[in-house]
């Protein structure tokens, strides 16, 4: 309660108001007008439009920065990192939730679904296009050298499954896909 927290592609603030409830003081920042329309409101959530990789709050002045399928989806890391890093203070905590290497290697592109086969290459350390949206796609080993060489440590990294038939992003995937391999993964790494 009462820490610095910094959300990344916040959309509406679910998540930014969950934080809240915790007690956290969350600054929610998107790039889009139309997703900050429709945000939910609380009294510790402030709002702002604003790209995530120039954030204005002073350096070292937050204790906890989280993206969960946000910014991290769609902007180069290691611009993000950098950013990061100075408004972390030292000590502090990123917790970034993004696509699995495998979901993005079974992205079918004619369905805009991840299937049960190998579509594409393994992630190539690099963004992606397919003409409607942009994408980092970056395999495990390409996300531990831009948080080691932008100044983190790595705590831990958590690859998730459903195991209750529950399915977040079921427009992209079906529950049988999640109950068998990680869809999401959640980088927790720590500023040096």
């Amino acid at each position: 309660p009462g820490q610095r927290l910094v959300e990344l592609g916040c959309g509406r603030g679910h998540d930014a108001v969950g934080f809240a409830d915790l007690g956290l003081q969350v600054r929610a920042i998107d790039i889009s007008t139309k997703q900050l329309a429709g945000r939910i409101e609380h009294p510790r959530v402030e709002y702002f439009v604003e790209p995530a990789e120039r954030i204005a709050v002073e350096s070292r002045s937050v204790d906890l920065v989280t993206s969960d399928h946000g910014a991290f989806d769609h902007s180069p890391p290691a611009l993000l990192l950098r950013e990061v890093h100075r408004i972390l203070r030292p000590g502090g905590l990123l917790v970034v939730c993004t696509y699995s290497p495998l979901a993005m290697a079974c992205l079918e592109a004619r369905t805009g679904r991840i299937g049960r086969q190998l579509q594409r290459p393994y992630a190539l350390d690099a963004m992606r296009s397919d003409g409607r949206q942009v994408a980092a796609e970056y395999s495990y080993g390409g996300w531990i050298r831009e948080f080691i060489r932008c100044g983190f440590e790595l705590e831990r990294l958590e690859e998730m499954r459903s195991t209750g038939g529950k399915v977040y992003f079921d427009e992209l995937v079906d529950a049988s896909w999640v109950e068998s391999w990680p869809l999401d993964i959640a980088w927790v790494v720590r500023r040096k």
